[in-house]
């Protein structure tokens, strides 16, 4: 995961994520698989996560998934509960092969970086 960015969805809790995919260990094959997203923060003072399947909309919520040989921007939507105030966002991918990788991001980072509206053209 190079990027992750993130931006609010008219004045509501949703929000759009974009995460830039790359990969160099398997020069020239495809590298497949599923991404989850899990969101940390305070929830009525105590510390709470949600994973993906409790922040999509659209039920059964299936993970979006990844398909590329050098690089892939991957785009999701969610939509967080009322009264949580979320501090990081995981991208959690599982390729194909079976392999698992997290990388963490702090929330105020990716929507600065989602800030930019370079990063969704």
């Amino acid at each position: 995961v190079q990027q992750l960015a993130l931006r609010r969805i008219g004045d509501g809790n949703g929000y759009e994520a974009r995460a830039t995919l790359t990969q160099n260990l398997r020069k020239g094959e495809t590298t497949s698989g599923s991404a989850g997203i899990r969101v940390e923060g305070m929830l009525k003072g105590s510390l709470k996560s949600f994973e993906w399947s409790e922040l999509a909309q659209r039920k059964p919520a299936q993970a979006p998934e990844f398909s590329f040989k050098y690089f892939q921007e991957l785009d999701a939507s969610f939509v967080l509960p009322d009264g949580f105030t979320p501090n990081r966002v995981v991208l959690v991918m599982k390729s194909a092969q079976g392999d698992q990788f997290e990388r963490s991001f702090p929330w105020d980072q990716a929507l600065a970086t989602g800030a930019d509206e370079h990063v969704w053209k």
